[in-house]
């Protein structure tokens, strides 16, 4: 019988094994670059992002404190300019702004901060930023920190007189607590029992409206100042801060006012802020500090609302507007409106220092 030994010839070596090890390692390279570009420049625009923020903020932030230091009255100039350190309140307040913004907690002062006069009312402020950012892995393709940079242009604009103002005063206590709860709905009475005791002040017969020309008081212009603003072409300046805002002693009961009212709702407007009230009937004058941005959210007014539409209309509050009697009292809600940037933006922060009773509200990013 015949044995045949069988044997298993040993199989060479896979040719592709070899040439995948090759491709990898001619990749390698490659992918370390292209994961550098995921991590690193990832990381930097991150950073970059965050830094325009922050620089956008300082920028608003240092324009309002500029603004608001330039005594009032006074036009913008450069000899005002030096005369109250602006570049000094610029930077300093930038550097606090861009610092508190700092994810990191550490002190980060800006790059450069630049102060001038767009106008005789207006003073612009630019800030400018950037930051080292370390890398991971670029540093392979000689990259060791990428800096991203961002740059602001913010302009403060105070003028001497306030245009578009509604004929309704609002009692500074009133605008400070709105100012400092800016998605809450305040109200403001339009009689005289508001101003007792929160202005300091009462007045027999008047209510809280504003006779801004002093006036015989006719009806038809407050309810053309209500819907439209004052002053028309052709009437007298009104300058606030202002002792002497003369009063309206009645509140006509005209189907011009009730629509005039009825515009309002959802708008933002102007209103005086006052102290208090001093005088009776046509001699009573409002002591006008500032001028309260506002949305209004609606009016109660002759047992109607008017507050089609409203989206921030508080029933509730309007339950609470009585006096003594526990008589339901007309009046206007509000909501305090800043204008560092839009509205519908649902920005919050300040657009000047609320302490200067000047302050418009209209500190605005430029570009």
């Amino acid at each position: 019988m015949r044995v045949l030994l069988l044997s298993r010839r040993q199989q060479p070596a896979r040719r592709d094994e070899g040439a995948v090890a090759v491709f990898v390692a001619i990749l390698m390279p490659v992918l370390m670059i292209m994961a550098a570009f995921a991590l690193d420049i990832g990381n930097a625009y991150a950073n970059g992002r965050q830094l325009s923020v922050s620089v956008d903020a300082a920028t608003l932030a240092a324009a309002g404190k500029v603004g608001s230091a330039i005594p009032y009255g006074q036009a913008c100039t450069s000899t005002v300019l030096t005369s109250i350190g602006a570049t000094g309140i610029a930077t300093a307040e930038a550097n606090a702004v861009n610092t508190a913004n700092n994810k990191a907690g550490t002190s980060e002062p800006v790059d450069s901060v630049t102060v001038r006069c767009a106008s005789a009312n207006s003073v612009e402020v630019s800030v400018s930023n950037s930051r080292v950012v370390k890398t991971a892995l670029a540093g392979i393709i000689g990259i060791d920190e990428i800096r991203p940079n961002s740059s602001a242009v913010a302009r403060y604009q105070r003028y001497p007189t306030a245009g578009g103002l509604r004929p309704w005063a609002v009692c500074e206590t009133t605008v400070v607590a709105a100012q400092g709860a800016p998605n809450i709905t305040f109200a403001t009475w339009l009689d005289n029992k508001q101003f007792g005791g929160k202005c300091l002040a009462d007045a027999t017969g008047n209510w809280g409206g504003v006779d801004f020309d002093g006036g015989n008081n006719a009806a038809g212009d407050l309810a053309y100042w209500t819907q439209y603003g004052y002053p028309r072409p052709g009437d007298p300046v009104v300058t606030i801060p202002n002792p002497v805002l003369p009063a309206d002693p009645g509140v006509s009961n005209s189907n011009a006012l009730k629509t005039a009212f009825a515009s309002l709702v959802n708008q933002v407007v102007y209103f005086p802020s006052v102290t208090g009230i001093t005088g009776n009937g046509n001699n009573a004058t409002f002591n006008a500090v500032g001028v309260v941005t506002a949305k209004v959210c609606g009016i109660r007014y002759g047992n109607q609302v008017y507050n089609t539409g409203s989206t921030c209309w508080d029933p509730a509050l309007a339950a609470t507007v009585v006096d003594n009697k526990g008589k339901l009292i007309d009046h206007i809600q509000f909501r305090w409106v800043n204008y560092t940037g839009s509205y519908t933006s649902g920005s919050n922060a300040p657009a000047c220092d609320f302490t200067n009773r000047n302050c418009v509200g209209a500190t605005l990013l430029w570009r």
